[in-house]
């Protein structure tokens, strides 16, 4: 297993997934996400599915900037957004709606179900 931590998160990539957990009350801005991507990038074998788990139930926001850029730049075929709150929902819907992620996203309030989903989906593949 490969993993970073820093000061908003600790990412984590084991076989095909990687999980994403984010730290308690960070926002997230474009150098982080920038930061977060490239620890992806670097880690991940060329070719393969991968799906994430973006853990944010304990995170406090995202900048739009942010978003949009984790969004578009995706180089996982699923991703798995598991929230706690209606504040995170709101944030959660945003981002579907109006970053539109490239890869086929979910949104779960339960950590078990979101795994099983992104494991699911990558035996389909």
């Amino acid at each position: 297993m490969k993993k970073i931590e820093n000061k908003n998160a600790l990412i984590e990539i084991k076989d095909s997934i990687i999980r994403i957990t984010y730290k308690k009350r960070v926002v997230i801005e474009m150098p982080d996400a920038e930061e977060i991507s490239e620890f992806i990038l670097a880690n991940i074998v060329s070719g393969k599915n991968y799906g994430l788990i973006n853990d944010i139930r304990l995170m406090k926001n995202m900048s739009s900037e942010a978003r949009n850029f984790l969004a578009k730049r995706s180089t996982v075929k699923f991703n798995a957004i598991v929230l706690n709150s209606s504040a995170q929902s709101i944030l959660a819907k945003m981002y579907l709606n109006f970053s539109k992620p490239l890869s086929k996203t979910k949104v779960f309030s339960d950590l078990t179900k979101a795994e099983s989903w992104i494991f699911e989906e990558l035996e389909m593949i």
